[in-house]
């Protein structure tokens, strides 16, 4: 921090104090890029008809020729809807690994995954990753991001256009770039009551007055029936460091200072086609702007021919007597002419080359293959191709070629569930968990705010797993969990049912979170009871676990005796028959075990080999039983003195007693 600090073009405080200098460079760095994306977005709402004016540094349409047509056949939009069709149809979604086997590892990645669960649902990713497609398919570049809104207390996403991003001018890997920027066109009234400390910096900056798509700026008046209405906007930039601050910029003037708790850039870059050495990716659309130029060139070229061969040039002789105005080209014309001067005929028209259609069919062939889509991708019959197996075939290579978008997007939906993650940890609280999930979200906030996810990461996130949480999602897993045998029938129902179809995860979170809970506090030197309501399968297991590590043999000796005694308790408990009721009161409680007063020789026998803590409490279980046995029989004897009747005051004196 020091060395950054004696930087002459850093503040005391770390921020560099040429910020606006650098946010040009970064925005004239990638001008050539956002022509393209102009160009590609105008090619994609069918205006095609254009050429950039340098002089006038923007796009301008092209006229047709005095008696020709300009035809336009947008091949480009079907692409572009198939595509992005299929790339939010298999959208990515997220799985937590436990870093180990261990209970608590397995709680934390649960519980990581029920809360990401929630923010997919209240954040609507699913919607933010299809508007992040279509920048992508369209443009080849886009960027999310994730931040805390203190406002509404939560945590939300953010899709930035490739207009909108801004790295370091010179590099050629995102990694490489000192800062990111995202950019944001603002109202300067809504900017002076979010920072009023600067309310004359605003007033006095700059306000945009153009709508040039190379600024990714927009109009600030319209008029309205012939009045003005003004409405000042200004850019401001939300800026990113790689050592965890960021700011707020507006001009050369920082608007906000501080420090990202999660240490590292919340803003992931996502590209369409990864190409070495550059810093931008190219997009679907960009590909095939030639071709869609010679595609309308000829199909104009076609379209011309057409109307001259059905409207074929006329021969007239000067002395038939036909005047330039007497052929109309009308149904049932009569045309006057004189026999001695000749009859006016047509010219017969060369008919049009076989070449030229195929050389349509060529173009189009060749914008599908560098699209990377085929006529069966697009719902079409593809030509000479008849076999169900061939045209398979043909669909899963146009899904083989989307492989690496696929991957770019699964990476960048994997480092945003990181990053929510980490602002969950950081600034909710147990409060904000328990008004998201109810009951369990106590459980849920406990596991992450006990994860190391910034240093040593104790959960993984696993991309590409697409958890699928739709309500026929939901529904097909349980009915397959039926199929299979692993619930019953009641349980697959009330899934069903409640629309809960993650209740079972929920429940076994709970499960092991409370035998956890025992474990640290027989740990720690507490007495516990278990019983027979209790998941005992999970006391066995995750005592079992613990008794096999080395923290085991690190505690002190009446603890381990203890812990010795509460497994062997549960390894030897049997649930009685149903039908034996005093069984099964007896057998309520599976520890401290239960044994009769009256058998005091196997009480005390039993007693020898437990620890004195385990043996102190079952003998305090044994007085309690003793005890309710003799109140009992008092109480039986005391009811059977009563009067019997069905008079009233009866009925409320014992019900008093």
């Amino acid at each position: 921090m020091a060395m950054m600090n004696s930087d002459p073009n850093l503040e005391q405080d770390g921020f560099p104090t040429q910020i606006k200098s650098m946010l040009e460079g970064a925005k004239n760095a990638k001008l050539s890029q956002t022509r393209v994306w102009d160009l590609s977005l105008m090619y994609l709402n069918g205006q095609q008809n254009v050429r950039y004016d340098k002089s006038l540094q923007q796009y301008v349409t092209l006229r047709a020729q005095p008696g020709r047509n300009q035809l336009i056949v947008n091949l480009i939009l079907n692409m572009y809807r198939a595509i992005t069709s299929r790339l939010a149809t298999n959208y990515p979604g997220i799985s937590v690994m436990p870093a180990s086997p261990s209970n608590d590892d397995i709680i934390k990645a649960k519980s990581s995954e029920e809360a990401l669960k929630y923010f997919f649902h209240n954040q609507d990713v699913k919607r933010e990753l299809t508007k992040a497609i279509e920048w992508l398919v369209s443009c080849g570049n886009v960027g999310i991001k994730e931040y805390y809104d203190a406002a509404e207390d939560c945590i939300k996403l953010s899709v930035i256009s490739p207009y909108d991003l801004f790295f370091e001018a010179g590099c050629v890997n995102p990694d490489e770039s000192y800062f990111v920027a995202c950019r944001k066109i603002v109202r300067k009234a809504d900017l002076e009551r979010a920072y009023p400390q600067y309310a004359d910096d605003i007033k006095n900056a700059e306000s945009l007055s153009s709508d040039q798509s190379e600024d990714n700026t927009y109009p600030h008046t319209q008029s309205y029936e012939g009045e003005s209405y003004y409405y000042p906007r200004v850019e401001i930039y939300d800026v990113y460091f790689r050592d965890g601050k960021y700011g707020v910029v507006m001009g050369d003037k920082w608007l906000f200072k501080g420090s990202n708790p999660i240490k590292r850039i919340p803003v992931q870059f996502i590209r369409y086609t990864n190409l070495p050495d550059k810093l931008w990716g190219m997009g679907m659309v960009q590909n095939i702007l030639d071709l869609q130029n010679l595609y309308n060139k000829v199909r104009n070229q076609i379209l011309q021919n057409v109307e001259l061969m059905s409207n074929p040039k006329w021969l007239i002789p000067k002395t038939s007597g036909v005047n330039g105005s007497a052929i109309r080209g009308t149904p049932g014309e009569k045309i006057y002419y004189n026999a001695a001067g000749g009859a006016p005929q047509q010219v017969q028209m060369v008919g049009m080359p076989s070449y030229v259609l195929d050389h349509v069919n060529k173009l189009q062939s060749e914008m599908l293959d560098v699209a990377g889509v085929h006529s069966t991708t697009l719902g079409k019959r593809a030509v000479g191709v008849t076999s169900g197996k061939a045209i398979q075939a043909l669909a899963d290579q146009d899904v083989s070629q989307l492989v690496m978008t696929q991957e770019n997007i699964e990476e960048a939906v994997k480092h945003m569930a990181e990053c929510v993650l980490m602002m969950m940890k950081a600034y909710y609280t147990e409060e904000r968990f328990m008004r998201m999930m109810d009951a369990t979200g106590k459980m849920i906030w406990s596991s992450i705010s006990q994860t190391n996810i910034v240093d040593v990461p104790e959960v993984f996130i696993e991309a590409g797993s697409l958890f699928r949480d739709e309500t026929q999602d939901r529904d097909a897993k349980v009915l397959n969990l039926l199929e299979l045998g692993l619930i019953d029938k009641n349980t697959a129902m009330r899934e069903i049912s409640f629309k809960t179809g993650n209740a079972m995860v929920l429940e076994e979170i709970q499960s092991r979170n409370h035998v956890q809970d025992m474990l640290e506090a027989v740990k720690a030197g507490a007495e516990i009871e278990i019983f027979a309501t209790d998941d005992i399968e999970k006391f066995k297991q995750i005592f079992g676990d613990f008794m096999k590590t080395p923290e085991y043999y690190d505690l002190v000796r009446p603890v381990q005796d203890y812990l010795r005694d509460i497994l062997v308790a549960l390894a030897t408990w049997r649930p009685p028959a149903e039908d034996d009721a005093e069984a099964n009161r007896v057998k309520y409680r599976v520890f401290p075990e239960h044994i009769k007063p009256s058998d005091t020789d196997a009480m005390l026998a039993g007693l020898i080999t437990k620890s004195p803590q385990a043996a102190e409490q079952q003998l305090e279980g044994a007085a309690e039983d003793a005890m309710l046995t003799n109140a009992m029989v008092t109480q039986r004897g005391a009811i059977r003195q009563q009067p019997q009747g069905n008079d009233l005051a009866v009925i409320r004196g014992r019900a008093t007693e």
